[in-house]
């Protein structure tokens, strides 16, 4: 899934509405802030800012006069709008590839893959969105097997897959309970704003309210003046559409997410579990819904030199569309299948905001990835949005495989935001002084959104184009360096704020606390200029 997490708190009284709220992936920014603009690319040292120091590399870089080798970095996500205004001239074109003739014209094994591919569609041009989860995946195909059944009566050969149902069927009761209990609370306060909001329609001959209207209206009863404070309090706060698009979000997981019913899958029409079985998808890299992959593929990179919304990290570099990435949990399958294709199709560094909690076909995307190493291609991960530490709790894909070695090309990334002191690990990101490798940038950056939009989002999912930006950057002008030399110098050349005590997600303010160092393997958020100067040294 992307790494998309949505959290609310509301407090509601007759009358009057206060409310925080922070939803991932939803708020369209109108004006760009000045404040919040570009703070990934300021350098720690001048600002107290914990970005990556892109602009002070580049004053470094004029002082090289050095050329630059241009890096290709695949973006396996949901979708890239490859004709967004801050994209153009940076989507990788397959110049071997004639388009729209119907031929594949390269021998790639992909007909008109022009701009990329996309696993999540079908030869006649239809696309997937939803999806379900893993867990729900694994309720589907095992219930029959597994269910009610004890350990003693089940074969030695299943026991291992009999253990991962049994904790999917614990998490999925879960989930399935905590969407039931959420959505009845959203349905009460929407349906409360609703109600008072066509009362209110009704009252002033209106088809479409707005504050301004609302203020001239002179309320005469005692409903209305109810009535018209509690709708503009809703306004004002901006409750109608968070409300609303927390309920369509909810509603979809319940529909997609957690139905053991549904079957999107069947759209497609592959064997998935069959990773011979690949002829499918189609060249629709964009998809219905773009807006997570347009997001992370403008970290990387969005033209430095347009006057146009944000800059990216990285000046000479391609973004290689592929699309596998649904509303709900991947499939294995796709991910394998994705990674491979960027290899074959030169990618230099493939970025993966995705992850999930359950795989039933890791050995699949082991392979992929350790097919991507022998190809000195870099992998770079985003570590998750739940709060927990992947030390205890894996996420998937991961660097560790099923037969006990260790991806060598892989940077795990969590997120951190624009403070500098206790409040510098993201709230919501994942954590793990082994599993994950470093912070960057990703509360509150702003970045492209479909149809020339921009918006100001959180997640690991856009620290890891963040790091994935700077690997780039690097290599470009470094491109002799290996990929897993490019890791090391990322790794060896971060802000080191491992000494700070900084609050610990999902933990007691007051208690959880811990240095920075606790929370990932070098206790430091990536940065471009000290990376280029220790790779100037290689």
């Amino acid at each position: 899934m992307r790494n998309k997490k949505l959290w609310m708190s509301m407090a509601l009284c007759y009358g009057a509405v206060q409310s925080m709220a922070q939803i991932n992936g939803k708020s369209t920014v109108d004006s760009l802030s000045e404040l919040q603009l570009n703070w990934q690319n300021e350098a720690p040292d001048n600002t107290k800012v914990p970005g990556v120091a892109t602009e002070k590399a580049y004053e470094y870089l004029q002082s090289l006069n050095t050329e630059a080798k241009t890096i290709v970095v695949a973006v396996i996500d949901s979708g890239v709008d490859i004709e967004h205004e801050d994209l153009q001239g940076k989507i990788w074109i397959n110049e071997d590839e004639i388009p729209d003739n119907g031929i594949d014209d390269d021998n790639n094994g992909y007909i008109d893959d022009v701009y990329g591919w996309n696993f999540l569609g079908n030869k006649d041009g239809e696309n997937l969105q939803y999806e379900s989860l893993e867990l729900t995946r694994i309720m589907r195909d095992y219930g029959m097997k597994f269910k009610n059944k004890r350990l003693v009566d089940i074969r030695p050969e299943d026991k291992k897959m009999y253990h991962i149902y049994q904790r999917a069927a614990e998490q999925y009761a879960a989930k399935v309970s905590e969407n039931t209990i959420a959505k009845k609370q959203i349905e009460f306060y929407y349906n409360l704003y609703t109600t008072n909001e066509d009362v209110l329609k009704k009252a002033m001959h209106e088809e479409k309210l707005s504050l301004e209207k609302l203020e001239k209206f002179n309320a005469t009863t005692t409903e209305l003046v109810r009535a018209k404070n509690l709708v503009s309090a809703f306004m004002t706060a901006g409750l109608n559409k968070i409300y609303k698009e927390y309920l369509e979000d909810l509603t979809n997981e319940q529909d997609y997410n957690l139905n053991t019913n549904y079957n999107g899958r069947s759209l497609i029409g592959d064997d998935v579990n069959d990773i011979n079985d690949r002829d499918y998808g189609n060249n629709d890299v964009t998809g219905p819904d773009a807006m997570h992959g347009t997001f992370v593929a403008s970290m990387i990179a969005a033209n430095r030199n347009n006057d146009l919304g944000i800059n990216g990290i990285a000046t000479n570099v391609l973004i290689m569309p592929i699309r596998a990435v649904p509303d709900g949990d991947e499939y294995d399958k796709d991910i394998a299948l994705a990674i491979r294709y960027a290899v074959d199709n030169g990618a230099n560094i493939i970025n993966m905001s995705f992850g999930k909690e359950f795989t039933t076909q890791k050995a699949w995307v082991d392979e992929a990835m350790q097919y991507a190493a022998e190809h000195n291609v870099l992998l770079v991960h985003a570590a998750g949005n739940d709060g927990k530490n992947n030390d205890e709790i894996p996420s998937y894909p991961n660097d560790s495989t099923v037969d006990g070695n260790v991806i060598a090309n892989w940077i795990e990334v969590g997120a951190n935001s624009r403070e500098h002191k206790k409040d510098l690990c993201g709230s919501f990101s994942n954590y793990g002084v082994v599993t994950v490798d470093v912070f960057a940038p990703g509360v509150n950056v702003i970045g492209c959104i479909p149809d020339n939009k921009y918006a100001e989002l959180d997640g690991t999912s856009f620290a890891s184009p963040v790091t994935a930006g700077v690997a780039a950057l690097v290599w470009s002008y470094y491109p002799n360096l290996t990929a897993a030399q490019l890791r090391d110098v990322l790794l060896n050349s971060v802000t080191y704020y491992g000494r700070k005590r900084v609050k610990v997600p999902t933990e007691d303010e007051k208690k959880g606390r811990k240095r920075f160092k606790k929370l990932c393997a070098t206790g430091g958020v990536v940065n471009a200029d000290n990376a280029l100067k220790l790779a100037s040294k290689i």
